[in-house]
């Protein structure tokens, strides 16, 4: 939803864009790969700039700087994963009306 042209990726931007709720998690996972000079994956929400909320994966590594031994630099990627997210919901409210309709049907069922 951003003009790639136009927006240079800086940190303290993104975080803007980040689901208020979602912050916190994103925020520790990303401190403790910079600590430890590991990797972090999380899902969280974003707010795009039309109004509409996307699911992303985010997923990162820390390397560690070879004379120090202290984080450098931070790469990694964002995948968009919101369709992904809404069929597993969707998988998992027709698995629960399943169940009900099974575990409530006034006669007997059988599955072959």
């Amino acid at each position: 939803g951003l003009n790639p042209d136009v927006f240079v990726p800086r940190f303290e931007l993104l975080k803007n864009l980040f689901h208020p709720d979602d912050l916190p998690e994103l925020l520790t996972a990303m401190d403790k790969a910079t600590e430890e000079c590991s990797s972090f994956s999380v899902h969280h929400r974003v707010l795009c700039p039309d109004g509409t909320e996307k699911v992303v994966h985010a997923l990162g590594t820390v390397e560690a700087d070879s004379r120090t031994g202290r984080a450098a630099r931070m790469f990694g990627t964002v995948q968009n994963v919101t369709d992904q997210k809404k069929f597993e919901a969707s998988i998992l409210e027709n698995e629960q009306k399943f169940k009900i309709a099974f575990n409530d049907a006034p006669i007997g069922v059988a599955l072959f």
